[in-house]
């Protein structure tokens, strides 16, 4: 199984440590919403940890409760980072203010781009490997 469909997501195992989790336009994103995604993650991994490559549909945009357990040290739980690419500038604000004040757990970084996210996990996974 390399995917896993949740109400308002999709999860894929891209790589052996890649899930790319595309995430419908227009929905308000809440914490059931963020429980199905760690599950699939359970699901896809058996366990192990992820680099997250998050597509965000256009004005989707989570609530303070989801943002909280996303960036909690249990909401981490299968995650090595998070890379969140967004649409709009109100998703943008949105994501920096989660960095910035729920202080997600693991490293996590927003771009325009899913070339820039890839990019970024790249150099995490390099990173990765010349300090282990």
């Amino acid at each position: 199984m390399n995917q896993v469909n949740c109400k308002i997501s999709r999860v894929t195992k891209k790589d052996s440590d890649i899930l790319f989790i595309d995430i419908d336009k227009n929905k308000s994103f809440e914490v059931r919403d963020f429980i199905e995604l760690k599950m699939a993650a359970r699901k896809l991994g058996a366990g192990q940890k992820f680099y997250n490559l998050i597509n965000v549909g256009e004005f989707t945009l989570p609530n303070k409760a989801a943002r909280e357990a996303s960036s909690s040290e249990k909401g981490c739980e299968y995650k090595i980072a998070d890379a969140f690419v967004v649409k709009t500038m109100a998703q943008r604000i949105m994501a920096n203010m989660m960095i910035k004040i729920n202080i997600p757990a693991v490293p996590t970084k927003v771009f325009s781009t899913i070339k820039d996210a890839e990019n970024w996990i790249k150099q995490l996974k390099n990173q990765a490997i010349i300090s282990a």
